[in-house]
């Protein structure tokens, strides 16, 4: 297990097969209670315990590790890392195969922190090589958008409403401070939606939230909500260039110009 820097970030190799041949033998013994436990509780606990060190383990921790200090280089990759609650751990461990079927994407993370008897924390689940990678930039960009989720679910401020392209105003903070990751990176070209990562201009992009207003309730409602988007907001152009939580003035002004007699509400 490696411990990112001294932010509560564990890159943790718990090997789905282990936890496998541990069912097998249950299942073997004809101990339906234990195959039970291990899918609700030992798995969790195995994914924060560090496992046997293996070629393949050190190998993967050692790859993550890599990818976050990439983010670590950004601002804002520092920035959410700082703004983790340091009393809830966050661990990065591999796809496990029931989670990958429910997920078919290249990251993701669980919706809320486990009970200390589940091994406590936040999971982030990432596969190296991921098939479901394709149309992402790389692995960087995909654990920053998790952590994302992990910063915002370890202090409480989830908002749950469903946006049209995104599950939730959570996807769309998520994508769109990933774009924002992006462009700290030196990318051009950025994710559309949460369901369409099709790289786009900054000039689509923001043609859409114009033309379409519900983005720029997420983007006011994050500006008056929540710290990070508002520190975002006062870094100055152009670096970041895509920043729409700093261009939200201009954006709202193109809207009422365009739709005289709109009235905007609150997310």
């Amino acid at each position: 297990m490696i411990q990112i820097k001294d932010y509560p970030v564990f890159v943790n190799y718990s090997n789905p097969r282990d936890e496998e041949r541990l069912e097998y033998e249950f299942a073997r013994q004809g101990a339906a209670d234990m195959v039970t436990w291990l899918s609700t509780v030992g798995r969790r606990v195995m994914e924060a315990r560090p496992g046997g060190i293996t070629q393949q383990s050190i190998k993967w921790e050692r790859f993550i590790a890599d990818q976050l200090d990439i983010v670590y280089s950004t601002r804002i990759g520092k920035s959410v890392l700082e703004g983790l609650d340091a009393e809830v751990p966050v661990f990065i461990v591999p796809f496990h195969p029931d989670e990958r079927r429910m997920c078919g994407c290249g990251g993701s993370g669980t919706m809320g922190v486990f009970a200390p008897k589940q091994g406590g924390g936040i999971r982030i689940f990432f596969n190296q090589g991921d098939p479901e990678m394709k149309g992402y930039y790389g692995a960087d960009d995909v654990l920053f958008h998790e952590l994302i989720h992990a910063y915002r679910i370890g202090n409480c401020r989830e908002k749950s409403t469903p946006l049209e392209g995104y599950d939730s105003a959570e996807e769309f903070l998520a994508i769109h401070l990933q774009n924002v990751y992006l462009d700290c990176s030196g990318k051009r070209h950025y994710y559309f939606s949460h369901w369409e990562p099709t790289k786009r201009s900054k000039g689509d992009i923001y043609y859409e939230f114009v033309d379409r207003g519900e983005p720029l309730l997420a983007l006011k409602y994050f500006l008056d909500n929540e710290p990070l988007s508002s520190a975002v907001s006062k870094w100055p152009y152009p670096h970041p260039d895509f920043n729409p939580w700093r261009d939200y003035p201009q954006l709202l002004g193109l809207y009422e110009r365009n739709h005289v007699g709109s009235t905007m509400t609150s997310l």
